[in-house]
């Protein structure tokens, strides 16, 4: 619980997912001990995927071995239809979706999960598979982000074999998964290569692992030093994109421009959750200075700077309701607020992109500081519309008075959570 421990400082409760099996509910019991020294409110979530007839059973089987252990219990369940492939991955996703959102309902920003020692070995060469690349191959971190919620996996350093003999111990008793041995799941089949590797000479589970925290150490002087670059060479406009003088950008090694650009491509989607697959992202630096799509937004070369802007594709662009009092987020990228605290007077308002129609129908020229933008930034730029006429631009006339557009109304903000991986 070290790395998690200055996480855990607003007394809200922790959620633990547990699936019945030893690791999870190790974790459990051990959380269960940590929390009652320091004073938090655990709960246990179980999610039944509906892939098992006995799966139902099992979690009931679960509830009650934490309602003898005095832990609040739920029991997660859902609706979606099984698809005929990939269930593994369909299985990943509907049980990180209900566990975030029973995070959610419960109050709570952090979750627990019980991945181990072999998970995490098993990890690393299941991504090294796949041609992964430094920042994936550090595998699992001790904590993470999966929206808002801090995800900790505190038991990466521990072997299963250890997890099991502190149950024995505590004359607890777990479910054994029958997809363990499956071959059809990839885990399943990596699991006799995790055991080979780690009867080499001089090799160790506690050896790879000691591998996959140098690499993590070496993926985060990554970060930090592309951050450092980022803050110096590239742009972030508060009309929602962002710019990189093109000889900077080459200036760099290579691995940099690439993670610069994966900077760039998250930057102009602000809160949208996307991952952009890092072979995108290496022919997107190699065809650069062509022009491509990708990640949502428009990546081209002009005058000698390389933007990336957001793509709506074939449509218009994104349209957010507004009303009196209210704030809303525009296309995961703007702030809006309604200041204006008297009745409204429009009907069907909403934000919506300008488009060359709405510079016709202002009728204004084009503000010195937007002249120089490509016409394809400024017909993104957000303003409020009623029905179909424009009654506030706050980014383009923010101050101005007497054009009849009531900007003082409205506020805009680009939000860009910056993240690097």
């Amino acid at each position: 619980m070290e790395g998690s421990s200055s996480y855990l400082t607003d007394g809200s409760p922790l959620v633990v997912a547990v699936s019945g099996g030893s690791d999870s509910m190790a974790l459990c019991f051990l959380l269960k001990q940590w929390c009652q020294e320091r004073g938090y409110e655990l709960h246990a979530v179980t999610v039944d995927h509906g892939l098992r007839a006995e799966a139902a059973e099992e979690a009931i089987l679960v509830g009650e071995w934490c309602a003898s252990a005095g832990i609040f219990h739920t029991i997660l369940t859902g609706d979606r239809d099984k698809p005929q492939t990939g269930i593994q991955a369909y299985a990943r996703d509907l049980r990180y979706d209900l566990l975030l959102k029973a995070c959610e309902s419960l109050g709570s920003r952090n979750l627990f999960l019980g991945h181990q020692q072999e998970d995490q070995i098993e990890t690393f060469l299941m991504r090294y598979s796949r041609g992964s690349g430094l920042p994936g191959l550090t595998a699992m971190q001790q904590v993470s982000m999966r929206g808002d919620t801090n995800l900790h996996r505190p038991m990466l350093s521990l072997a299963r074999q250890e997890l099991r003999e502190y149950l024995l111990i505590n004359a607890q008793d777990w479910i054994e998964d029958p997809s363990n041995e499956d071959e059809r799941y990839t885990r399943t089949a990596l699991s006799p290569i995790r055991q080979k590797i780690s009867r080499l000479p001089g090799a160790s589970a506690a050896s790879l692992c000691l591998s996959l925290e140098r690499m993590a150490r070496a993926n985060t002087a990554l970060e930090e030093i592309t951050k450092t670059v980022s803050d110096d060479i590239v742009h972030v406009s508060p009309l929602g994109f962002v710019t990189v003088e093109e000889d900077k950008f080459r200036g760099q090694p290579q691995e940099i421009q690439i993670r610069l650009l994966d900077h760039m491509i998250r930057t102009v989607r602000g809160r949208a959750a996307i991952s952009v697959r890092l072979s995108e992202l290496e022919r997107l630096e190699s065809e650069l200075p062509a022009t491509r799509t990708l990640g949502g937004c428009k990546v081209f070369v002009r005058q000698g700077n390389i933007y990336v802007i957001r793509e709506f594709g074939r449509d218009k662009g994104p349209e957010l309701p507004v009303g009196v009092g209210e704030e809303g987020l525009w296309d995961d990228r703007f702030l809006v607020f309604y200041q204006d605290k008297t009745a409204l007077e429009y009907c069907n308002v909403r934000v919506c992109p300008i488009g060359h129609e709405g510079w016709q129908q202002i009728g204004k020229e084009i503000p010195e500081d937007l002249k120089n933008l490509p016409a394809v930034i400024r017909n993104q730029l957000p303003v409020v519309k009623s029905n179909e006429e424009i009654v506030a631009a706050p980014l383009i006339f923010p101050e101005k008075q007497g054009t009849g557009i009531a900007s003082d109304r409205y506020r805009m903000v680009f939000h860009s959570k910056i993240v690097l991986n």
